[in-house]
């Protein structure tokens, strides 16, 4: 692939993650995604545009919004109520540039392969000291695969260790294009029957299952990730049936599940994005997340509870403190 000027669009990037692969890692969250999860965690990045945040509470009444705004997307009433007309809002970020209070906050920007190969590798000290490297996710990373790809092409060149995060609900040519660049694969399954897949994320999984089988076949390195979505998968059932599709599979490192938690509920409500699906969901405890792990026998399952990292293999459990 010829090197270009091929942007990339991003909304956040986290540094000293030790969640998203091994040894301390840089994260970057790029934006777009396939699906429609529910309890997406992430709901700024559903959208490939630019996004802007309100949260009122945060307002001091300046009023700076209301003049910077070129569509009238502001407006205050007479008691000092800010009030956001979404409908009109481009995604400019005039409105936040000029927020002294980051009441108005913009998600979503562009980047070259370049940029953020020249940010990202100011961390390669701590890479090197803990095995650790760049992780992207997102939304879904790969449907930008041009982009991932010539990003992870400099990443090489510097020896710096390369993954991604995906849910593989891609077209099956992305993955192979990342193929050749990316040193860990992090497939993330919701569901194995692919109804509920559909009812509880928008699509089916059978495109999914089919990149999951592409990815076995590769010999790259990769491991399955499950989010535990209380009233969607957290059964023995449903934990079965994950084994029985991994009884299919080949090369999976580990498997680790992904307890729901509550952190982006307040994002649904700055973005005027509905959740009520997640009115009274609550994350599943340390002893349940033991009970599913025990449904699996054939393949070593971690998940975190605080600091401690909890590994079940063969239904024997042990815990250790994270580094």
């Amino acid at each position: 692939m010829e090197m270009k000027n091929l942007n990339g669009n991003l909304f956040d990037i986290q540094r000293m993650s030790l969640h998203d692969g091994p040894g301390i890692r840089t994260t970057v969250f790029l934006k777009g995604c396939s699906m429609h999860c529910f309890w997406c965690h992430n709901p700024e990045s559903l959208s490939p545009l630019p996004d802007v945040q309100f949260f009122p509470v945060r307002c001091i009444g300046c009023r700076l919004c209301e003049d910077a705004c070129d569509w009238h997307c502001h407006r205050f009433e007479d008691n000092g109520i800010h009030i956001f007309n979404r409908e009109c809002c481009i995604g400019c970020g005039k409105c936040t540039a000029v927020c002294p209070s980051g009441s108005l906050v913009k998600t979503g920007y562009s980047i070259s392969p370049e940029q953020l190969a020249d940010i990202v590798s100011r961390d390669k000290t701590f890479f090197g000291h803990s095995g650790g490297g760049v992780t992207v996710s997102g939304g879904e990373p790969l449907l930008q695969p041009d982009f991932v790809t010539l990003f992870f092409r400099l990443m090489k060149k510097m020896g710096i260790h390369t993954a991604v995060e995906t849910a593989l609900n891609i077209p099956s040519e992305s993955l192979k294009a990342v193929l050749p660049e990316t040193d860990l694969f992090l497939a993330d399954l919701k569901h194995p029957d692919p109804r509920t897949h559909r009812t509880v994320t928008g699509v089916g999984n059978e495109l999914i299952l089919q990149n999951l089988s592409l990815l076995d076949s590769s010999r790259k390195p990769y491991a399955i990730r499950i989010p535990v979505i209380p009233g969607v998968n957290d059964t023995e059932e449903v934990m079965n049936a994950f084994q029985v599709l991994i009884d299919g599979l080949n090369h999976p490192l580990y498997l680790e599940l992904m307890p729901y938690h509550e952190y982006g509920v307040g994002k649904y409500d700055s973005l005027s994005k509905d959740c009520h699906q997640l009115d009274g969901l609550h994350p599943p405890t340390k002893e349940k997340l033991i009970q599913l792990a025990k449904c699996f026998n054939s393949i070593q399952v971690r998940f975190r509870d605080g600091a401690k990292e909890i590994m079940i293999t063969g239904g024997v459990l042990c815990e250790e403190n994270q580094p």
